[in-house]
């Protein structure tokens, strides 16, 4: 009765020792075909996705060039510097506020090379103002009445900008000394300046158009001739020509060695702009040239 129950144990036994389990397939395995079924359309999600982006049109491409560029994104705006576009509405450094717009109201060639040594950008307009002086007025009067006038005729244009007038009257021993405009007027200018002193009144005038705020001021300037005598005369005039200047004769030129001495507070003032003056008149109105 004993050997039944104890065979059947040694059975359980030997069949516990060789007992192999049913082997089930790893996690990766058991889901691959869901795995690669789904790698399978994700993959031609990608596939498909890139296929519309390559072939959907850039922005850039609606347009052939930069200068239908704005029709595309009204965001960019047209710029003379290298890049060729700039956002709009840029954010301003609140410390440093963006510079005035400067007009010089002349069209003198000189006064826009002075000018030019500040090293800030300008415009130039033309005033339009006539320069005859008014009876009995004294010629630093006439220089700064001039110098206002010019201002304030291209005030109209751009009033929002700074505005720079000048004017100059030369004048010797009463007599004034207008611009030749040939060649006989200036060798009687010379003529009559030899060996003598001629005074130019020099008037810069700086409108605030925005403000209305007005400052000028007038720079004299005594200017003593060598005695010159008639070939020194022609000889100067045929290789300088300077019948735009009043006074015939180009300080910043070959007519330095028409001139014996100089007396005035601001070498500039001679040829027409006095820039330490103006540039004074500039820090008033908040424009530094030096930032």
């Amino acid at each position: 009765m004993l050997e039944g129950p104890e065979t059947t144990l040694a059975d359980q036994r030997q069949n516990a020792i060789h007992f192999q389990p049913q082997r089930r397939a790893p996690v990766c395995f058991r889901h691959a075909p869901q795995f690669v079924t789904e790698s399978s359309f994700f993959g031609a999600q990608c596939i498909l996705q890139t296929y519309k982006s390559r072939n959907r049109p850039n922005a850039l491409q609606l347009r052939r060039s930069l200068r239908e560029f704005k029709a595309v994104d009204d965001g960019l705006v047209r710029h003379t510097g290298p890049n060729g576009i700039i956002p709009k509405n840029l954010c301003q450094n609140k410390a440093m506020p963006s510079p005035r717009q400067v007009v010089l109201a002349s069209t003198s060639k000189y006064r826009r090379g002075l000018l030019e040594r500040l090293g800030f950008p300008f415009e130039c307009a033309n005033p339009q103002v006539a320069e005859a002086p008014l009876p009995g007025e004294a010629t630093a009067a006439t220089a700064l009445r001039l110098a206002v006038a010019k201002a304030r005729a291209v005030a109209v244009r751009f009033p929002e900008a700074l505005l720079i007038g000048a004017d100059q009257v030369a004048s010797c021993e009463g007599a004034r000394l207008d611009k030749p405009g040939n060649h006989e007027n200036a060798a009687r200018q010379l003529a009559l300046v030899s060996g003598k002193t001629a005074l130019f009144d020099t008037a810069v005038a700086l409108l605030d158009g925005r403000s209305g705020k007005l400052a000028v001021r007038a720079v004299p300037c005594r200017v003593t001739f060598r005695r010159l005598g008639t070939e020194q005369i022609e000889r100067y005039l045929r290789l300088e020509q300077p019948y735009d200047c009043a006074g015939s004769a180009k300080v910043e030129g070959l007519g330095i060695a028409l001139i014996a001495r100089i007396d005035t507070e601001d070498p500039t003032s001679l040829i027409g702009l006095p820039l330490i003056a103006l540039s004074e008149l500039l820090r008033g109105a908040g424009l530094d040239v030096l930032g």
